[in-house]
C-alpha cells in the first residue's frame, strides 16, 4: 500500500518517529535535511539580530541629525570610530599610521635643521 502525499508530508514535517528501520536511504537523507533546515529555522539568526541592530542605529542617528554636509560626516565618524572599537586589526593599522607620520614628520624636521 502506497502512502498518500499527506501521509508522507507528516512524516517528513511532523513531529513524529522518523528513520524507522528498513527505511528509504534517500527518505531518512531527505528527513535528516529537513530537520537541519527546521533547526536553522527556529535558531536565531545572527545576521538577522546584527541587521536590526544597526537599523536601529541608523533610524536612531538619522531622525534626530542634520541632513547637511555635517550631519553626514558626523554619521561617517560614527561609522568609523564603531569600526575601529570593533577590529583589532584596524586599530592596529590606525596605530602604526600614526607612529609613521609622527617618526617620518621628526625625521623631515631634523634634516631640515
Amino acid at each position: 500500500m502506497k502512502p498518500s502525499d499527506a501521509e508522507l508530508l507528516e512524516r517528513l514535517f511532523g513531529e513524529g518517529p522518523r528513520g524507522a528501520p528498513g527505511a528509504d536511504p534517500e527518505l531518512v537523507a531527505l528527513e535528516r535535511l529537513c530537520a537541519q533546515a527546521r533547526r536553522a529555522a527556529r535558531a536565531p539568526s545572527l545576521d538577522a539580530e546584527r541587521g536590526r541592530v544597526l537599523v536601529e542605529r541608523i533610524l536612531a542617528a538619522t531622525t534626530r541629525e542634520d541632513l547637511g554636509r555635517r550631519g553626514d560626516l558626523r554619521l561617517a565618524a560614527g561609522f568609523l570610530r564603531a569600526r575601529l572599537r570593533e577590529s583589532l586589526g584596524l586599530r592596529l593599522a590606525a596605530a602604526s599610521l600614526a607612529a609613521h607620520v609622527l617618526i617620518l614628520s621628526a625625521a623631515a624636521w631634523a634634516l631640515a635643521r
